[in-house]
């Protein structure tokens, strides 16, 4: 009997198993890197845009001061209406929080997906800013808690003047 030489079809049929299986992995991590780096930008720009309202509010020390700067409800004060109230001359200090306030929620909503923010007055001098968005292909990387949404992912900044 003479020895065989070369691969046989048992060899070449492993071989694409194994080439298949660690391709398929490499993809799936592939596609959770991605759905991780798609939560780390939302995370990023909620943070941001957090940033920027608690900014808006310690310019406007007065508004805040008469308890300006809040809207519990995303249809509440500081809704379309009012969101070219100041961009036209001088406006009061009250004018300017809810400009402020519809500003804030027309970028959340621009910026995230089923982006929008609430802000509750939690003292006399206290605020609490919470972004909100929704991470269309992964579950939520930071739920919201009890009273909002849990399907939500959550940004949660105090701000105190």
């Amino acid at each position: 009997m003479k020895p065989e030489h070369g691969l046989g079809l048992i060899d070449v049929l492993i071989s694409t198993v194994v080439l298949s299986v660690g391709l398929l992995g490499a993809t799936a991590m592939q596609v959770r890197a991605q759905g991780a780096a798609n939560n780390a930008h939302w995370q990023h720009l909620a943070l941001h845009s957090a940033q920027e309202m608690a900014q808006a509010m310690r310019s406007n020390a007065p508004a805040f001061d008469l308890g300006g700067y809040t809207a519990s409800e995303p249809g509440g004060p500081g809704t379309q209406a009012t969101a070219s109230a100041c961009t036209h001359g001088a406006c009061s200090a009250s004018a300017r929080a809810e400009h402020d306030v519809a500003q804030w929620r027309e970028r959340l909503a621009e910026r995230l997906p089923s982006g929008h923010g609430v802000l509750q007055a939690t003292g006399p001098k206290q605020r609490q800013l919470v972004v909100m968005w929704a991470s269309p292909s992964t579950p939520p990387v930071s739920p919201c808690p009890p009273p909002w949404p849990s399907e939500f992912n959550c940004l949660r900044l105090t701000v105190w003047l």
